[in-house]
């Protein structure tokens, strides 16, 4: 598991532990303290593929620094951001070319996952960069896609290639790690609940929830700021 991975499972790991420290609070909303039990158990099953991976990496290595979990992260980024514009402006038909699930893409042939990728920034590209960016995607994250696209796209052939493929641990990994995601999306919609409910841990969270970029090159997108109490 690259650097990256490995902070980001320390970014999820951080909050689940802040969580379990204001446990009182999180159970306020009985949701989101599932959610935080779903997420710890994905770190734990994380920890543990980890483990099993062992040397099983050792034969991998990161060409230009790309990998394939790192342009499956690019793809479900842009992709996430065009699916909400589609769905915004009620267009059926470019909902309809963004609509791939995102547990899918680590177990495609590389074949398959490049040409999804090329379609998914082409229909990004059309998408003016103002209202795109509304959606969390700027042109930096574009950007970042087809580079990755570009590098991975020139190294898929390489004798690694094989070894990449076929690695169950790291397809587990990702698979895990983009679920986590998702549970955190889902928990920060929820936590905007704690402004009024438990102040001082909704300030925990934001502080817990922005210890990682969302990739390499870009910044997170932070829960808005508690705005100030009325006099």
């Amino acid at each position: 598991m690259n650097k990256y991975r490995t902070a980001r499972l320390v970014s999820d790991e951080l909050v689940v532990t802040e969580a379990e420290k204001n446990q009182t609070s999180v159970n306020l909303i009985p949701e989101f303290a599932n959610g935080i039990a779903k997420l710890k158990s994905n770190n734990t099953e994380i920890r543990a593929t980890m483990v099993l991976q062992g040397e099983s990496n050792s034969g991998v290595t990161d060409e230009k620094g790309i990998t394939h979990v790192e342009l499956v992260d690019c793809i479900i980024d842009v992709e996430g951001g065009v699916h909400a514009y589609a769905k915004a402006k009620g267009d059926s038909v470019l909902l309809a070319k963004v609509s791939h699930p995102s547990s899918e893409y680590g177990h495609m042939a590389f074949s398959v996952l490049i040409d999804i990728a090329k379609s998914i920034l082409k229909l990004a590209k059309a998408i003016p960069t103002a209202d795109l960016s509304q959606y969390g995607i700027s042109t930096s994250e574009i950007t970042e896609l087809e580079t990755t696209l570009e590098n991975f796209t020139s190294i898929k052939t390489s004798p690694k290639e094989a070894t990449i493929e076929h690695s169950g641990y790291t397809q587990k990994i990702s698979n895990l790690q983009s679920d986590s995601q998702s549970i955190l999306s889902s928990l920060d919609k929820m936590a905007t609940q704690f402004k009024k409910k438990a102040p001082e841990y909704y300030a925990i969270y934001k502080t817990s929830r922005n210890v990682l970029t969302v990739s390499p090159h870009k910044k997170k997108t932070e829960i808005p700021p508690t705005p100030p109490a009325a006099k």
